[in-house]
C-alpha cells in the first residue's frame, strides 16, 4: 500500500534586503552634473588657449619659424637656379635640332 505524503509548504518571509535599496543622492540631479562638467570644460579650454598662446608667443617657436622660412628661402633659391639650368639646357638643344633641320642654301 503507498503511503500518503502530505506536502510541505516552505514559506520565505517577505524582506527588505538592504543591500538592494538604492541610497538616495540629494543634489547631484543630471542638470546639475551636466553644469558641472561644463564648467570644467570651459575652464580646460581657457587653460589650453592660455598655453596655445604662450607657445605661440615664445622665443623657440619664432626659431623655429625662421629656420623654416630660410630654408624655404634656400630652397626656393636652389629651385630656380635648377630652373634656369634646365631652360639653358633645353634652349641648345633646341638650337641645336634647328641648326640640323635647317635647309643649306
Amino acid at each position: 500500500m503507498p503511503i500518503e505524503q502530505e506536502p510541505i509548504k516552505i514559506e520565505i518571509p517577505v524582506e527588505e534586503d538592504e543591500v538592494m535599496l538604492v541610497p538616495e543622492r540629494r543634489g547631484t540631479d543630471v542638470a546639475q552634473r551636466l553644469e558641472a562638467g561644463a564648467r570644467r570644460s570651459a575652464a580646460g579650454a581657457r587653460q589650453g588657449a592660455e598655453r596655445a598662446r604662450e607657445v605661440w608667443q615664445s622665443e623657440r617657436r619664432e626659431q623655429v619659424q625662421a629656420g623654416i622660412v630660410g630654408g624655404l628661402r634656400r630652397g626656393a633659391r636652389v629651385s630656380r637656379l635648377g630652373l634656369v639650368h634646365g631652360l639653358k639646357w633645353l634652349s641648345a638643344r633646341l638650337a641645336g635640332a634647328a641648326e640640323r633641320f635647317t635647309p643649306v642654301e
